[in-house]
């Protein structure tokens, strides 16, 4: 099927191919970067591990939805990194294998 396609269309779709995990890199960093910056979480608490034992109740609390926050991201950063790299190995193998 693919070799009567044209052999310029056969390269762009390579490069779309590859470029996509690339391009859903960029996102996922900015996103995180974005929820980062806006997140509303106060300011004037450490997060040193002497800031936990200090902490008031309220301080507290920030600090364990700081972590949390973190987490999630930590999450997400792994679920993407094996999408992209399964995405990648199935792309080749399928485009090799129809070329």
């Amino acid at each position: 099927m693919i070799a009567k396609l044209n052999r310029m269309l056969i390269a762009e779709l390579w490069m779309v191919g590859v470029q996509l995990p690339m391009i859903v890199a960029m996102l996922e960093f900015g996103y995180i970067l974005a929820a980062t910056k806006f997140a509303k979480t106060s300011s004037s608490v450490a997060t040193t591990k002497w800031a936990d034992l200090t902490a008031s109740k309220k301080e507290q609390d920030t600090l364990n939805k700081e972590n949390a926050r973190k987490e999630r991201f930590k999450t997400l950063d792994k679920i993407c990194g094996v999408v992209s790299l399964v995405y990648f190995f199935l792309f080749n193998l399928i485009y090799w294998v129809a070329v």
